[in-house]
Order: structure tokens, then C-alpha cells, then sequence
């Protein structure tokens, strides 16, 4: 049963992969294929195999320990095991950041939109302050003034 864990996960992926292999072929049989789309075409697989190729080198530690280790006995090892699962939700997004200018163009948007609506506020703010400090500043000459 506890074969089944890793068993399935590996095939689900192998299929799926495999499958959107398939299509992209399909796809690009059927349209105009340009230099730009074997490029892209070739990427989206490397980061396909990239992502699965590190689901297997961080799943399987863990479940070598879990089949070895039954009794517990080296705690580090469970620990180090699960640190190198959980570290594929960090590096996921950086292979696919490497791998498909598309997704290096959104992060580019995406950041470009917060830092404008950062600045926007900081001004907003600014001339908040502005308002409420220059008639007291100038009351305070005028004070100073008389």
C-alpha cells in the first residue's frame, strides 16, 4: 500500500507529461511552424522534464527513508528528507521562471503594477503631509513674523 504513495504520483506525472507532449506535436503539425514556436516548443518541454526530473529527486528521498527507517531511528534524516520535498514549492516556480519568457513577462507586469500603485500611494501620502504641514508652517512665520 505504502508503494502505491509513490508509485502513482510518478505515473500520473509521467503520463501527463507525456500527453502534453503529444499535443504540442499535434498543435504545431497543424499550425505554421516558425522558429519562435520550436523555441518555445522545445522550452516548455525542457521545463516540463526539468520539474519532473526534481519531483523525483526530492519525493524519493523521503520515501527511501520512510521504507529504510521504520523504527524511527535517524530523526535528522526524516528531517532532511521532508526540508527536500517542501523546498520543490520554491523551486518550481524559479524552473519555470528560467525555462518560458512568458512567465518572466508576468512577474515583470506584475511587479511593474505594484511598484506603480506603491509610488501612487507615497504620493498620495506625500501630498496628504504637504497639505497639513504648509499652513502650519506658514502660520507659525507668520507668527514669527509680526
Amino acid at each position: 500500500f505504502n508503494k502505491l504513495f509513490i508509485i502513482l504520483p510518478y505515473t500520473v506525472m509521467i503520463i501527463c507529461i507525456l500527453l502534453s507532449f503529444v499535443k504540442l506535436k499535434m498543435v504545431s503539425s497543424k499550425a505554421f511552424k516558425t522558429s519562435d514556436n520550436a523555441q518555445a516548443e522545445s522550452r516548455f518541454i525542457l521545463c516540463l522534464f526539468f520539474v519532473f526530473l526534481y519531483f523525483l529527486l526530492t519525493t524519493f528521498p523521503a520515501w527511501a527513508v520512510v521504507q529504510f527507517d521504520v523504527c524511527y531511528q535517524y530523526p535528522t534524516l526524516y528531517a532532511i528528507a521532508y526540508m527536500l520535498e517542501w523546498s520543490g514549492i520554491i523551486v518550481n516556480p524559479i524552473i519555470f521562471l528560467v525555462t518560458q519568457k512568458s512567465y518572466r513577462d508576468a512577474l515583470k507586469k506584475f511587479y511593474k503594477k505594484c511598484f506603480l500603485a506603491v509610488q501612487s500611494e507615497t504620493a498620495l501620502e506625500r501630498s496628504k503631509t504637504i497639505m497639513y504641514v504648509l499652513p502650519f508652517k506658514r502660520s507659525k512665520s507668520r507668527l514669527y513674523s509680526q
